[in-house]
């Protein structure tokens, strides 16, 4: 379904539809400021998050998992302020 509304918008976009020669689909989660979310969530004790990575988990992923893993355990990394989830979530 989503990729026949692909090819009808490409159609009232351009005219016609071309031959396609790769599709590729997907999900990836992102924020509305596009950085991911890693922290403590707000409000919620104990509960921690990191995600949102725009497809782009394989860079961010491990170093936000390592600076929420630091904290955690008692020390929060300034870098992790970048990504509070408190921007998004209150």
């Amino acid at each position: 379904a989503i990729q026949a509304r692909l090819e009808s918008f490409v159609v009232e976009l351009v005219g016609q539809l071309p031959e396609i020669a790769h599709r590729w689909a997907g999900i990836f989660g992102s924020s509305p400021d596009d950085r991911p979310l890693a922290g403590a969530v707000p409000g919620r004790d104990g509960l921690w998050v990191a995600a949102g990575y725009s497809g782009h988990g394989n860079v961010l992923g491990f170093a936000c998992g390592q600076l929420v893993a630091t904290a955690i355990v008692g020390a929060v990394p300034a870098e992790l302020a970048l990504f509070d989830p408190a921007r998004i979530l209150g």
